[in-house]
């Protein structure tokens, strides 16, 4: 399965992703063993929707068409998002594994 974006799986046409997406969590929950109670789903849920509403203020500029998705609006005092380049990315990322793996 491929990580698609939030407003596009919410697309009519994207119905049966959804249900297969669904069915793979729910797999992943089994195999791991994890169990969530329904606050603690819609807690996950929400911190995504944050996340989601941080990016598009932060990376995706003025947008020419309504999201038709119920985000909150990004707490004030989380800082602005600012993206790396691909080679500052791929640095960093390494130099933080290097550092977990020795």
């Amino acid at each position: 399965m491929l990580d698609i974006p939030t407003p596009l799986k919410q697309s009519p046409l994207m119905e049966g992703y959804r249900a297969a997406e669904d069915g793979l969590q729910c797999v992943i929950y089994q195999a791991f063993h994890v169990c969530m109670s329904k606050p603690q789903r819609l807690a996950v849920k929400r911190a995504d929707l944050t996340a989601l509403a941080l990016e598009k203020r932060d990376l995706l500029g003025p947008c020419p068409y309504a999201w038709d998705l119920q985000m909150p609006e990004p707490p004030a005092e989380v800082a602005t998002i600012y993206p790396d380049s691909p080679g500052e990315a791929e640095a960093r990322f390494l130099a933080r594994y290097w550092e977990l793996v020795g």
